[in-house]
């Protein structure tokens, strides 16, 4: 760094959560070179492990250095500043009271800032600002076999911080697992397979990006009931006729799924179509007494219940064909000619109208 006979240097270390008032009893700022040097003796004497009794000697070390190389052509300072518990805004707050004290002595326009570990390099903002310089060059010190463990912890640390702040995030970092954890606890290792029905779902919905939909129908579903629409009990009515479904379906092909899966799938879908079909019903039924004082064109919920009653025609006469072969072909195809013939009528009746 290039020096003229104007430039203030300070040394400056900084011990965050204030280990040396708490293990050695002495308030900051620690002003001095002999200052420092006893503060990292008793700082030492009563904790030998502790991190901070390096990061001020290696700050006495650099002050030294700099009186050397320098001489008497600048004034170099060494001082260490103190924080407090918790570590945060507390302790940044107590930082930069003590650095209002130096600042009100002596202006400096050079820092060098010793650091102890990533959770000192935290107040880095509150140094530029309360010193007035960017000129300011680290030096970190952290004793080799917890270097990497120590980073690691702060990059973690940070990462949690940055999670538990975030509403999005911390739904699902925090929420979901909770979840998680909370079906096994209750039911076990059958929580286990319920845990990852959730994930699976989950994953399906983030992946073929029908977040709108189910938080568009959470939405309305909430607030059908707050202002107690009858359309409230309809989506309760869908909501179980849905859960019927799946466990009827679940049942009906449990002792198949390591046998057969195309069988499995079909039993599934078979014993539980007409359930998942009323469910879907009762869904827009909802929908449309939400709807039903809007002027609105009212053949798309008529296209919508006929697309559903095809649908699920089609889906139990194939589910039939997969289970029993003896129900023959002809009634697979019956079915999608029917289907595809009061699906076509209805979505023309419905473009007729728009148009």
């Amino acid at each position: 760094m290039s020096m003229t006979r104007t430039d203030n240097i300070l040394v400056l270390c900084v011990d965050r959560d204030n280990d040396i008032g708490n293990k050695a009893n002495i308030k900051g700022p620690i002003i001095g070179r002999s200052k420092n040097i006893d503060t990292a003796v008793k700082l030492a004497l009563a904790d030998p492990s502790e991190s901070d009794v390096n990061a001020i000697f290696h700050a006495v070390k650099s002050y030294d250095q700099l009186k050397k190389d320098l001489g008497s052509t600048v004034n170099v300072d060494i001082v260490t500043v103190t924080g407090g518990y918790p570590v945060g805004i507390i302790s940044d707050k107590i930082i930069e009271k003590q650095l209002d004290e130096l600042t009100k002595k002596i202006k400096y326009n050079k820092v060098v800032f010793v650091s102890d570990g990533q959770a000192d390099e935290h107040i880095m903002p509150i140094i530029k600002h309360k010193l007035g310089t960017f000129n300011i060059y680290t030096e970190r010190v952290i004793i080799k076999q917890n270097r990497y463990l120590e980073g690691a912890y702060y990059i973690i640390y940070d990462f949690i911080s940055a999670v538990a702040s975030n509403k999005d995030l911390s739904k699902i970092f925090f929420g979901i697992p909770a979840i998680m954890l909370i079906l096994y606890a209750i039911f076990g290792f059958a929580g286990g397979r319920l845990i990852l029905g959730v994930v699976g779902i989950y994953l399906l919905v983030r992946g073929f990006h029908l977040d709108p939909y189910v938080m568009g129908f959470i939405s309305e579903f909430s607030n059908s009931a707050k202002l107690r629409k009858a359309s409230f009990f309809v989506y309760i009515a869908s909501i179980t006729f849905l859960i019927m479904g799946v466990i009827e379906g679940y049942s009906s092909s449990r002792g198949i799924i390591a046998e057969d899966m195309l069988l499995a799938i079909s039993l599934f879908l078979h014993a539980s179509i007409f359930l998942l079909f009323f469910s879907a019903i009762l869904l827009g039924i909802g929908v449309l007494l939400r709807d039903i004082k809007a002027k609105t064109n009212y053949l798309k919920y008529l296209s919508y219940f006929v697309l559903i009653f095809a649908i699920s025609w089609i889906i139990y006469a194939l589910t039939s064909y997969v289970i029993n072969a003896f129900t023959g072909i002809g009634n697979v195809l019956y079915t999608l000619l029917i289907s595809g013939g009061l699906t076509f009528i209805v979505l023309s009746l419905e473009r007729t109208e728009e148009d």
